[in-house]
């Protein structure tokens, strides 16, 4: 092989490796605008929502719930009044399951990830106090394909864990379905 052809084969390899981290890079580039966009959205559509029972502000009858982020775990804290409660004293059932619901969704939601509840297992420990806060978290355990399978705690002032709950919600398919105008 002639030196001109090494050269021609050596030039031919480089082109190739650079044409392949060029699409690499255009290929991570596209994924992040993407990711960028999906979470423009899921902002977007979560301030539309200012009516969520849960979450929304705007909802005079709503938990008006703010949430933070550490790590992999959603959190919220929440003071159950008088108005929350079902026996005397003690909130009630309802009103916790929709504290462990609206952590696990909220949680995708913030992901960009838009996925209604399929299922939603809650176990009641412990009663829950009224007028006394209460700490909720919930994370992810387990995804597979559009399926999302959740995990939450309410967690008493105390320490004690109260009520657990798992969750189970399926992305939507049409995610651009759920955003509003």
């Amino acid at each position: 092989m002639k030196t001109t052809d090494r050269l021609d084969t050596t030039q031919d390899t480089a082109k190739e490796k650079a044409k392949d981290t060029v699409q690499d890079i255009a290929q991570d580039i596209a994924q992040d605008i993407v990711q960028d966009i999906v979470q423009d959205i899921a902002q977007d559509t979560l301030q539309d929502t200012h009516m969520c029972f849960g979450c929304g502000k705007a909802n005079p009858i709503g938990l008006h719930l703010d949430f933070t982020e550490e790590g992999e775990i959603y959190s919220t804290v929440f003071v159950p009044g008088e108005n929350h409660q079902g026996y005397p004293g003690i909130m009630h059932g309802g009103i916790a399951s929709t504290l462990m619901d609206e952590v696990m969704g909220r949680y995708l939601w913030a992901k960009g990830i838009i996925a209604p509840t399929a299922e939603l297992t809650v176990r009641f420990k412990a009663p829950v106090p009224i007028g006394q806060p209460v700490t909720v978290t919930g994370q992810v355990a387990a995804q597979k394909g559009r399926l999302f399978k959740t995990q939450s705690r309410l967690i008493l002032a105390d320490g004690t864990v109260a009520i657990e709950a798992e969750g189970k919600f399926i992305a939507a398919r049409d995610q651009a379905a759920f955003v509003q105008d």
